[in-house]
Parts: C-alpha cells; sequence; structure tokens
C-alpha cells in the first residue's frame, strides 16, 4: 500500500476520471440586448422563451421548482428584481407565464430602457410535483361493458 501512496503523493495516479456535477441549485438564463429596449410586450416574450427553455432542462433532471425571480437592468446597469415563491412546485411553464407578466411589471421600476432581463427558477425539488400528461388511457373490458347502453 505505501508505493501506491507514494505515487499519488507524487502525483501520478492511474485510476480513470469519473466526472460527476453537483444537482443543480438553480437554473437561470439571462439575455442582454443589443440595442437598449422599452418594448415591454418584447422583454415579456423574451422571458417567456427563458421560461419555455429552463423548465425544458428542469424536467430533462427529473426536478421540479418553486421560486422565480425576474431581474432587469438598465441602461445605465442599475439593477432591480422580483421573486416570488408558488404555493406548490412544478414543472410546467405554463404555471409560470401569468406570474412572469406580474413580476416583470413589479421589477421594471424606472421607466427607462433596459439592457438586460434575467429569469432564475430556485427552490429545486427531486421530482415532487412532476406533472407529466397521461398519452394512454387504459381501457378495461368492464369500462366497455360500462359505457354501452
Amino acid at each position: 500500500m505505501a508505493p501506491t501512496l507514494k505515487s499519488y503523493a507524487d502525483g501520478i495516479d492511474d485510476r480513470p476520471v469519473v466526472p460527476m456535477s453537483a444537482p443543480a441549485k438553480s437554473y437561470s438564463q439571462q439575455q442582454t440586448f443589443e440595442k437598449d429596449i422599452t418594448d415591454e410586450h418584447y422583454a415579456e416574450a423574451v422571458l417567456c422563451r427563458m421560461a419555455d427553455d429552463l423548465m425544458a432542462k428542469v424536467r430533462a433532471d427529473g426536478k421540479s421548482i418553486r421560486t422565480l425571480t425576474v431581474k432587469v437592468r438598465y441602461n445605465d446597469m442599475a439593477e432591480d428584481q422580483c421573486g416570488e415563491s408558488l404555493a406548490e412546485p412544478t414543472d410546467l411553464e405554463t404555471d409560470l407565464y401569468g406570474r412572469l407578466h406580474v413580476l416583470f411589471r413589479q421589477a421594471w421600476k424606472r421607466r427607462v430602457s433596459l439592457r438586460l432581463v434575467s429569469l432564475k427558477l430556485s427552490n429545486v425539488y427531486d421530482g415532487i410535483g412532476r406533472t407529466e400528461l397521461a398519452l394512454k388511457r387504459e381501457v378495461s373490458a368492464t369500462t366497455l361493458n360500462a359505457d354501452w347502453p
């Protein structure tokens, strides 16, 4: 065992490297605009697209989220943000759309142009609240007979 420990101390280790990433504590995305914007509808559309992308990652990881935070950066680089926790964890972006509108309006406190919008999804749960759509309906002979007059 001593020679092995000495080789490790010398930086010699022939064991294979197995990369492991830590589970996500949050999911976030931001977009810096080429030109400062004042179009609220466009900024909200960008946030909805971010929600689509991020929730796809959340589902792919088998997770659900409960907290969303919208951040805006103004043309003078100052920032404001607003966040909210949902009553139940979700992995569906449609649960976020209505809240994004409200949070964006609350975050954009100053009526000056925006340089950046950002969406962060946090308070991550392992599969709790996973909502999968039933793509097949189980039909049994009893169900068929019950449907017939």
